[in-house]
């Protein structure tokens, strides 16, 4: 949730709110995950030459939770810019950085600690057709560095996606989307390196009940490809999302 607590001349500012959580069969509850996070935004508009551009500033305090317990808390500042040509189509870019403290750092933090700061960004470009039933398509590039104490922990990523949206009726569409990447691990120490390619291919389907309220089928599949085979793991996740937006 956002609220505009104050709106000027092309810009606004205000507090925003974010839940995420799962909710496991009773026999799994350990396995329980939530991060409640509170902050506030600033963005700003501006028309230059029949494109507009959208810069934003936001900052987020989360709280993470395992099995009903804390395991951490989060920094995060995030600053984006948007353009959006006279054709509607959309460059995205962002940059970020979060700082995170776990309350267990393992039983050698040197190795095993998740303490640290994560640097991403990344670039997404959105494109629309004249076809009604392949109306949206895009493609983008995201590079992240976990810089962590824990040496079997430290990575650098790449990863490129792209997804597309098919009118499938009136109020119906589906959404698919798929990611390749690499990981790599320059610190591991263990005997087999950890470094993954990795992959995701997702779909939603989305029902659109009025201009404000929608309801959606989603699906994931992730997949970290690795030589270590404790980390070599396949990952499948299904749910409904809601959406209200005003």
């Amino acid at each position: 949730m956002e609220w505009v607590a104050r709106r000027g001349n092309g810009w606004k500012f205000g507090p925003l709110g974010r839940g995420y959580f799962t909710v496991n069969e009773s026999t799994f509850s350990q396995f329980d995950l939530a991060s409640f996070q509170t902050g506030a935004f600033a963005a700003r508009e501006a028309l230059v030459e029949e494109q507009q551009w959208i810069s934003r500033l936001h900052y987020l305090y989360s709280i993470d939770l395992f099995g009903g317990e804390s395991t951490g808390d989060r920094h995060l500042v995030t600053t984006s810019l948007t353009k959006i040509d006279s054709a509607a189509n959309v460059t995205y870019c962002y940059a970020s950085i979060a700082s995170t403290q776990f309350v267990d750092d393992g039983t050698d933090p040197s190795v095993t600690s998740l303490d640290g700061t994560t640097y991403s960004a990344g670039v997404s470009r959105l494109f629309l057709t004249s076809n009604y039933r392949l109306p949206i398509w895009s493609l983008g590039l995201d590079w992240e560095l976990a810089d962590v104490e824990g040496a079997d922990f430290l990575y650098h990523s790449l990863r490129a996606h792209g997804d597309t949206t098919m009118t499938l009726a009136t109020r119906l569409s589906l959404r698919t989307s798929c990611g390749l990447g690499f990981r790599l691990y320059p610190d591991f120490t263990g005997p087999v390196e950890r470094d993954e390619l990795t992959y995701r291919l997702a779909a939603q389907l989305q029902y659109q009940i009025n201009p404000y309220a929608s309801l959606s089928l989603v699906t994931n599949y992730d997949r970290f490809v690795s030589d270590n085979q404790e980390f070599d793991v396949h990952r499948f996740t299904a749910g409904i999302i809601s959406t209200l937006q005003y």
